[in-house]
Parts: structure tokens; C-alpha cells; sequence
């Protein structure tokens, strides 16, 4: 500012002064200097009736995570797989890790939780490609079926949905039988060398 233009400087500060006094105003009306901090309401509003029941939640788990083509008999092989099966499913539905390696084949080398973490909410519930997007708390698989390859290898296959949406169909899974036990071999089991 030259000091031959002395109205000039004195309007510029005026304007400098308004400006930042309007800030200030704004910054008060909208919650102060925290950004965080939503504005004061300028009316009061009434208090909310306490609800009488726990709310639903947003996404529920599936009831049934593997639904067989075929109900097995009680006690059979196939019994056996599918019970496994299903509880790998619920892990996978409750994102239960631990629970998830502790299905997989006895010395297959899991991935460790995190990485199980890691996997499933970036590239989903399947190593291979799906057509579209499972959440986690609907996988489950239908006309869940389960073959045989000697006494200790089985693979069982059926069709993928996301709660009652269909997603694919012919999918699999490996599973071997380790001193009586069924297992799980799925890649997600067996991804981790030494």
C-alpha cells in the first residue's frame, strides 16, 4: 500500500476487518474450530422414546451355511465332511480366523489370522473369481455334494450364494482325513511355506 493512497489502504483494512469478523462469526455458528464438531442446533429437539426391543441387526448371518443336494445319513462319511464344511462356512460367515485354521489340514501351514483377515474383506470368500461380490455373513453353499477319492480324500462342490442371491455354480473345495478327522485343503489352508 503507497502512502499517496491513504483511502484506499483505510477501505482494505475495513474490508481485512469485516472478513475476518465474519469468519469468526461463521466459525462460532458452525461448532467452533474443531472440524469434527457439528454446529449448535438452534432449536432444542424433543427426546427420542427409548426403544422397547433390541434392534435388528444390519446383516444377518445365514441360517444354514451348507445345504446338501442329498441329506446325508447320520453318522456317514459324508456326514462327517459336511460337518466340517459347515463349520468352515460359519467361521468364514462369523469371520472367525482362528476358528477357520483350526479346520484346516494338520500341518498345511494356514495363513496366519491376519492374513485370513487380509484376504477375505479384500478379495472375498473364494481364491478364485466369483461373478460378483459375497458378503462374508451370507456365503453358503446349496446342493452341496461331496465325492470321494479313496479312504482320506474327498472334494465337495454345490452352488455359491450370497444369502438367497445365486452367485455361481460347480465350485469346490478339497478335503483330506487326517487320523479320523476330516480337514479342509482349501488353497487358503495351504498358502503359507516355510
Amino acid at each position: 500500500m503507497s502512502s499517496n493512497r491513504p483511502c484506499r489502504a483505510l477501505k482494505n483494512n475495513t474490508l481485512l476487518l469485516l472478513s475476518v469478523s465474519m469468519l469468526g462469526l461463521l466459525i462460532v455458528a458452525c461448532g467452533g474450530d474443531d472440524p469434527g464438531q457439528a454446529a449448535a442446533p438452534t432449536v432444542q429437539p424433543t427426546a427420542a422414546p427409548a426403544p422397547t426391543s433390541t434392534p435388528e441387526p444390519i446383516v444377518q448371518v445365514v441360517e444354514d451355511p451348507v445345504v446338501p443336494a442329498v441329506e446325508p445319513a447320520p453318522g456317514s462319511r459324508e456326514a462327517q465332511v459336511f460337518a466340517v464344511f459347515e463349520e468352515q462356512i460359519k467361521a468364514i460367515n462369523n469371520r472367525d480366523w482362528e476358528g477357520f485354521i483350526s479346520l484346516c489340514v494338520p500341518g498345511a501351514n494356514p495363513l496366519t489370522s491376519e492374513a485370513l483377515a487380509f484376504a477375505f474383506e479384500t478379495s472375498g470368500v473364494r481364491d478364485d473369481p466369483l461373478p460378483k461380490d459375497v458378503e462374508l455373513e451370507g456365503f453358503n453353499w446349496r446342493n452341496a455334494t461331496v465325492k470321494f477319492y479313496g479312504d482320506d480324500t474327498a472334494v465337495t462342490g454345490g452352488d455359491i450364494y450370497s444369502h438367497d442371491e445365486f452367485v455361481v455354480s460347480g465350485a469346490s473345495d478339497p478335503w483330506a482325513r487326517v487320523d479320523g478327522e476330516w480337514y479342509s485343503e482349501t488353497a487358503l489352508c495351504v498358502q503359507r511355506r516355510h
